[in-house]
């Protein structure tokens, strides 16, 4: 509060102070107070033109903390942003490890075809970087029901 007072709401050295309090707070297990303090330090972020990188992480943890807690929705949107910005900073390896990521959450919501469309993505970003080894991380208790569900699907995946 003290910082904020003397040099603003926006300052860059807030969001720093608020993701540490964020992390802190997670460690205790205090999730709705640290999806507040990464909210609010991703604000200061977007506000201060920040590095893409602090904004992907921001917006990875925020996802992460909405999939473990079962808000797959929220989860997704996190990510996608991030993946978003990834993208357009030209960082194909955490583009693809974003996509891999939800894929793997509409693997989890049944959601075939924007699985494999993550999948897919991933798959073709991974086989442009040469020290990459192309291989998806694909986890799901709902990966053996694809076969049943979608056969048509359950080749590609």
């Amino acid at each position: 509060e003290i910082r904020r007072t003397l040099n603003g709401r926006m300052n860059q050295g807030n969001a720093i102070i608020l993701f540490n309090l964020g992390t802190t707070y997670l460690e205790a297990g205090e999730e709705d107070l640290t999806i507040q303090l990464f909210k609010e330090a991703l604000q200061v972020e977007l506000g201060n033109d920040s590095s893409p990188q602090e904004l992907i992480k921001l917006l990875e943890l925020l996802g992460l903390i909405y999939q473990r807690r079962g808000e797959l929705g929220d989860a997704l949107s996190c990510l996608s942003q991030a993946q978003a910005v990834a993208k357009n900073a030209v960082l194909p390896l955490v583009s693809g490890r974003l996509l891999n990521m939800m894929g793997n959450i509409h693997l989890r919501r049944a959601n075939t075809p924007e699985m494999m469309r993550c999948f897919t993505e991933a798959s073709r970003i991974f086989r442009t970087i040469p020290i990459h080894d192309g291989v998806l991380a694909i986890s799901g208790y709902g990966f053996y029901c694809l076969s049943k569900c979608h056969p048509e699907c359950a080749s590609a995946a």
